[in-house]
């Protein structure tokens, strides 16, 4: 029961938090001119409207027998991912896109049990070249390069 009570709380936290996120979101992106504000428009209403959903769960789900299970190793595996982000953000400029993300999508892996060889030489490389070509051709959105 107090698990419970919790997770609903937690939700119910969550959801006022990143509706109150969207809605600042969505006022300051309207302050832009009309091409650039777009994307953050629509993504400020999807969150919005997510963050409703979400209340509105938490809310009418009081009795609910649903319990959140976090162990150690889950929050130390969330702290390294967390770090692990902001070392990507300090070195991409430095870096580029292409290693840094290389680095960050084989580590993340290894950290989260990948172990096969064959995956872990194939994936991230596989996932970094595709969202390259994605930004760089359909996209015309340049990443940061090596020492750009």
């Amino acid at each position: 029961e107090d698990v419970t009570l919790k997770a609903v709380r937690l939700d119910t936290c969550l959801s006022i938090v990143l509706l109150v996120a969207g809605a600042l979101i969505f006022m300051e992106a309207k302050s832009f001119p009309q091409t650039p504000s777009e994307f953050p428009v629509w993504i400020s209403a999807i969150l919005i409207g997510l963050s409703v959903l979400l209340l509105i769960q938490s809310i009418t789900n009081r009795h609910d027998d649903k319990k959140i299970d976090i162990n150690k190793s889950a929050l130390i595996k969330i702290a390294i991912t967390a770090v692990g982000i902001g070392a990507y953000i300090i070195l991409l400029p430095f870096l580029g896109y292409i290693i840094t993300s290389f680095i960050l999508v084989l580590s993340l892996s290894i950290l989260f049990g990948y172990r096969s060889i064959k995956y872990l030489a194939m994936t991230p490389l596989a996932a970094v070249l595709l969202c390259w070509a994605v930004f760089s051709f359909i996209l015309n959105i340049p990443l940061p390069g090596l020492l750009e």
